[in-house]
């Protein structure tokens, strides 16, 4: 019996380690119906320090930064400041950014990301980033 439950442990101990604060830079695609934009987030800071910089490629080409605003067992929330690059897609998102620990993608940790734009509810998978 003691052996079943170490076994049981061990195979959780991956899921509990993902903490649901992403770190380094994730890379993935989010999209709506069927509009999908390659997206990479970069995580820097500490702590209640930390801020995420999103950057959304063709059709949108532009970025965000968003400051962290709190985060449970399940989720990290982010806030979006106003756009500074000159994407008029990313002025028009609303303020709360989410990561969710997701399934791994090919042995890689992977976070669900959710957000809103005006008109859209966007969401995807963003996986954790080997390169430069």
């Amino acid at each position: 019996m003691r052996a079943i439950t170490a076994t049981c442990l061990l195979t959780l101990i991956p899921t509990l380690a993902t903490a649901a604060t992403p770190t380094g830079k994730l890379t993935g695609t989010v999209g709506h119906a069927n509009t999908d934009v390659n997206t990479t987030a970069t995580f820097t800071g500490t702590g209640n320090d930390r801020t995420v910089t999103l950057d959304f490629r063709d059709p949108y080409g532009c970025s965000v930064s968003a400051p962290f605003v709190k985060e449970d067992a399940t989720s990290a929330n982010f806030r979006i400041r106003p756009s500074t690059s000159s994407g008029g897609w990313c002025d028009r998102l609303k303020p709360d950014v989410i990561f969710k620990p997701a399934a791994a993608v090919d042995g890689k940790a992977a976070w669900r990301i959710d957000f809103s734009s005006k008109s859209n509810d966007w969401t995807g998978t963003l996986v954790l980033s080997t390169g430069p």
